[in-house]
């Protein structure tokens, strides 16, 4: 079955090359300056597998279709032979370029059916529905922790062994999570990958561009249950909500007083030890 580009009148004879090309006209659509997530392309679902009954060259391994073979290929030789057209970055399969492409695209075809998000990988949407159930099957043996994910749970137990694989080769400290230890490396290189389109500042972690986003759109999504005021991030609704509880959560460890925000407590520790 062919595929059409929703662009132009160009047919493909699969839906992944389908895609690599309309990532193309990103290039050229408007000069280059429309933006990947607001021009919304619509793909079609992928083909069906046809059972072609193909086996790698170098293995006895059976896959369903021409695709299969061409990704099984490259990892069985360790390329990444499937380059983006966008940022140069290649991968080793036609999936793994799919699920990139989307990253340029803004296309989120896995759609949540409890609350309107939407993710680009399916992975993602699993993880996302844990928080609706509830539902954390993997338990650690050391603290009775719970956790979604399998893999989650794997890199927990870390903390308990002291396992840290990834050291930094400028300071020598090591982690055990990976995402930890590419954020303190940005501490050593001040890159910061997380553009904002609507300023010239730049972010080292993906969710301060987020928070800083909501600058700009004025969205609020934190409410207060007690007095309606809304707030753009969860810690600020969360400092707000003290202000109704009167919880103080901040212990002075000279005096009994307690303060409801961090901050407050270093001044007023500055009474006791002298300093300025």
């Amino acid at each position: 079955m062919p595929y059409q580009c929703c662009r132009c009148d160009m047919t493909f004879s699969d839906y992944e090359r389908r895609i690599l090309h309309m990532v193309t006209h990103m290039s050229i659509h408007n000069g280059g300056h429309e933006s990947a997530s607001k021009q919304k392309l619509k793909f079609p679902q992928p083909p069906a597998p046809v059972n072609t009954g193909k086996r790698s060259q170098q293995c006895t391994y059976a896959l369903s279709k021409n695709n299969d073979l061409l990704s099984h290929l490259s990892t069985d030789t360790d390329k990444k032979v499937y380059q983006c057209t966008q940022c140069n970055k290649a991968f080793p399969g036609y999936s793994h370029l799919i699920c990139h492409l989307r990253s340029h695209t803004g296309e989120k075809p896995y759609q949540c059916t409890q609350c309107t998000k939407a993710f680009s990988i399916n992975s993602n949407l699993i993880r996302h529905l844990g928080t609706h159930t509830g539902d954390k099957p993997y338990q650690c043996s050391h603290c009775n922790k719970f956790f979604l994910q399998k893999c989650n749970l794997t890199k927990h137990m870390w903390e308990h062994n002291g396992k840290k694989p990834y050291q930094c080769s400028h300071c020598g400290n090591a982690y055990s999570f990976k995402c930890t230890f590419i954020m303190h490396m940005r501490s050593h290189t001040n890159e910061k990958p997380h553009q904002c389109n609507y300023c010239d500042k730049a972010f080292s972690l993906k969710s301060n561009l987020k928070y800083h986003l909501r600058t700009h759109s004025g969205e609020k999504p934190y409410h207060c249950s007690d007095c309606g005021k809304s707030f753009s991030l969860k810690k600020t609704l969360t400092i707000h909500l003290r202000t109704h509880t009167g919880e103080k959560p901040y212990q002075c460890n000279y005096c009994v007083k307690t303060f409801s925000l961090k901050g407050n407590l270093t001044r007023h520790l500055l009474t006791h030890t002298g300093s300025k």
